[in-house]
């Protein structure tokens, strides 16, 4: 039992009599997450990355986890985000090494059809039998994890693992190229996005179009590259209205696919992260998303009918584009509009802007690397990084 994220306990004797002569909580955690020390004159920044070592130490101990306290499970998606951290924390990405090996070496996924693996392993769930997303998200990690290790021959056991995630997807594909009706849970984050999936889910596709990729590059495979830009064609084709990408394609009375007239903001995260590697054609667009959109928005006066990002995955997605592009000290302002109350009130970074669900998430480690990737490139700030 972890109880990280408990508040108060109540010692109850049942029947009978008891004298209690000591208690206490020893905590169990991953020492490495404390391998780093960030002093900063900004205390807010300081703070914030100490609240994501917390949330590291407590998610990271053999496997990466969601939470300690409703979901102590390992899922893909967070897991891309922990990777990352625990190479800037740690030095090593050990943990990740033992997630993603758990799901090379299966031998099997009972009840999985044709490829599929499991939104989270070793564990499961019954309620919603399989992310599909959260499986090209391993394959997205992949590339993420080689960079950062440079173990070629873990990405190489895990061949047959990709080849059979995209057999499954295979089924789905539409004669536009186009993933439609996929089976399963489609998830694209905790916000109204969430509810624009069908006939075609563009976040989706996008994603897709990213994993093709990544895996003709992983493996050599050039028919993969070629599936893959023929997709990313068609997505700015069909789901670009000359402002933003808009989130899901519908059939209309004649069979064609059409626009239903949806934007989420974290569809156009998607897009900016996965798909647009040519900034020159997308210029207004990029500086549109960039200066009028984030965690500093009036949701009420500017582009009302956008739907707001939430913080798994739209804000990391976005705080990931902006250090990618060089946004850092925008990256700085909006870190510490988005974390400072999450630091402040629990030290842990939590699953969602707001105290709805869980408040000690793995994945939220990530808002270190944010920091300190743009405290080093900008040097606003007076700061030491210790290792120890």
């Amino acid at each position: 039992f972890l109880p990280y994220s408990f508040r108060y306990t109540a010692l109850v004797c049942k029947s009978g009599r008891v004298r209690i002569d000591e208690y206490g909580v020893s905590t169990i955690g991953n020492a490495d997450a404390f391998q780093l020390k960030f002093l900063c004159e900004n205390k807010k920044l300081e703070r914030i990355v100490q609240a994501s070592q917390n949330g590291f130490a407590h998610n990271a101990i053999d496997i990466f986890t969601d939470c300690p306290s409703r979901e102590s499970a390992g899922y893909l998606c967070d897991s891309f985000f922990s990777g990352r951290a625990e190479h800037l924390l740690s030095g090593n990405n050990f943990v990740e090494k033992n997630f993603l090996e758990n799901y090379i070496i299966a031998e099997s996924f009972p009840g999985y059809k044709n490829g599929m693996v499991p939104m989270c392993y070793p564990s499961n769930i019954k309620k919603h039998s399989f992310i599909p997303n959260w499986a090209l998200w391993f394959i997205v990690e992949l590339k993420d994890y080689r960079l950062r290790t440079g173990d070629s021959a873990l990405v190489e056991k895990a061949k047959e693992r990709v080849y059979g995630i995209l057999r499954w997807f295979d089924d789905y594909v539409n004669p536009e190229g186009f993933l439609e009706k996929l089976n399963g849970w489609i998830f694209v984050e905790w916000s109204d996005a969430n509810d624009y999936l069908q006939d075609v889910n563009i976040p989706t596709n996008i994603l897709y179009a990213a994993a093709l990729e990544i895996a003709g590059e992983l493996y050599i495979d050039e028919r993969l590259i070629a599936q893959s830009c023929a997709l990313r064609e068609k997505i700015v084709a069909y789901s670009f209205d000359g402002l933003f990408f808009e989130d899901n394609l519908v059939r209309n009375e004649n069979g064609d696919l059409k626009r239903a007239g949806n934007i989420s903001e974290t569809c156009q995260y998607y897009a900016l992260f996965f798909l647009l590697s040519d900034g020159s054609h997308f210029a207004e667009y990029r500086k549109r998303l960039i200066e009028d959109f984030g965690c500093v928005r009036d949701v009420e006066n500017v582009y009302p009918s956008i739907c707001k990002s939430n913080m798994f995955i739209g804000d990391y997605l976005r705080l990931s584009y902006l250090c990618e592009i060089g946004e850092y000290e925008r990256v700085l302002e909006e870190s510490e509009t988005l974390f400072t109350h999450m630091a402040e009130k629990t030290l842990t970074i939590w699953e969602y802007e707001t105290v709805l669900n869980s408040l000690d998430h793995g994945f939220a480690a990530c808002a270190s690397c944010f920091i300190l990737e743009s405290i080093e490139k900008t040097k606003k700030y007076e700061y030491q990084i210790i290792r120890s």
